[in-house]
C-alpha cells in the first residue's frame, strides 16, 4: 500500500510556486503535476543539492527525493540501503548501519550512479539542507521515506518551518501511519 499525504501549516507565501503547487496537489479538480524524481540527475548527482537546484530552474511543480535514516539517526538523501551504486566508496556499506560522518566523506556519483559514472565533488546532503535549498529556490519537495522514519521527518519539518511546502510518499498501512502521527496536531 503506497500512501502520499502532507502536513499543513499556515504559509505566507503569496504567490510562490510552493504554495501553487501545493494547492494544486490538494484540489482534487487541480492540474497535472510535473514531479523531478531525484533532481536534474542528468549532469549532477541523484539527490543532491545541485540536482534540486537544477530542477527548480525548471518548469516542473515539484522534487521527489528519497530519505533514509543513517546509523546515527541524521535524516539524509539517498535512494539505496546500500552505497555500491552512489558512492566512491571501495567497500559496500548499509546506510542503515553507517554514522553520517562515515558517509558524508565519501563523495557521490555523478547521474545515476553505478561503476562508469564519473565522482562529483559532492557529498551526501542531510534532509535539512534539501529543505533549506527548496526554500531558497521556491520548490516544494515529495519525500519518500520509510513508514517507520515519518514521525522525524515530520519533527524535522516543523523544526524547519517546512509543513506546507512538502509531501511525504510512504508506504505501509494506514493504521501505521496513523499511529505514527497521533501526536501531530496538523496532517
Amino acid at each position: 500500500l503506497l500512501s502520499l499525504f502532507t502536513l499543513t501549516a499556515g504559509a505566507d507565501e503569496a504567490d510562490s510556486r510552493i504554495k501553487k503547487s501545493t494547492e494544486s496537489f490538494l484540489d482534487p479538480a487541480g492540474e497535472i503535476l510535473g514531479v523531478s524524481s531525484k533532481g536534474e540527475w542528468g549532469e549532477y548527482p541523484e539527490n543532491s543539492i545541485p540536482a534540486i537546484i537544477e530542477a527548480a530552474k525548471t518548469d516542473i511543480d515539484f522534487v521527489a527525493v528519497d530519505v533514509k535514516r543513517a546509523y546515527c539517526g541524521s535524516l539524509i538523501l539517498f535512494s539505496d540501503s546500500t552505497t555500491e551504486r552512489m558512492l566512491d566508496s571501495q567497500d559496500i556499506l548499509t546506510v542503515a548501519d553507517t554514522d553520517y560522518s562515515v558517509l558524508s566523506a565519501y563523495k557521490l556519483k555523478k547521474g545515476c550512479g553505478g561503476s562508469n559514472e564519473e565522482i562529483s565533488e559532492e557529498s551526501i546532503p542531510l534532509l535539512s539542507e534539501a529543505i533549506k535549498t527548496a526554500k531558497e529556490n521556491d520548490i516544494p519537495l515529495i519525500l519518500r521515506c520509510a513508514v517507520s522514519d515519518i514521525g522525524e521527518v515530520s519533527l524535522l519539518l516543523e523544526k524547519e518551518d517546512a509543513l506546507s511546502m512538502c509531501i511525504i510518499l510512504t508506504d505501509g498501512k494506514v493504521s501505521e501511519i496513523e499511529e505514527i502521527l497521533k501526536d501531530i496536531d496538523n496532517k
